[in-house]
């Protein structure tokens, strides 16, 4: 799965990545609901480095509002133009780390 190998690759390089998800995941997956446990048993992460936003709730505002709080950088291919006058923080030059998938491996936009 792309997702545990970039997971991976962020803990070496020495970060403890912490990831977000629409209430929906569950459903998409796997037609029922899924909880931070479920989600972190999946791609391998500790259920403490998941998030599973509420029904109703937006994981864009919950992902920047974290970064913005912890001032952490974010990785993704999203630029986050409709929330950088809510927070800021997201149109900070490095904040948001982006990159592609080639061969098999990730390869960053930015130094991270």
């Amino acid at each position: 799965m792309v997702l545990q190998r970039i997971l991976r690759n962020l803990e070496e390089k020495g970060y403890t990545p912490i990831v977000f998800f629409d209430a929906n995941v569950g459903y998409v997956l796997d037609d029922h609901y899924y909880d931070e446990a479920k989600v972190a048993g999946l791609i391998g992460v500790p259920a403490r480095h998941v998030c599973v936003v509420n029904k109703g709730e937006i994981a864009d505002e919950g992902i920047l509002a974290f970064a913005t709080d912890h001032n952490l950088r974010v990785v993704t291919n999203d630029k986050y133009r409709d929330w950088r006058v809510r927070f800021p923080h997201a149109a900070k030059k490095g904040i948001l780390i982006g990159g592609t998938w080639r061969d098999g491996a990730v390869v960053w936009r930015a130094n991270i």
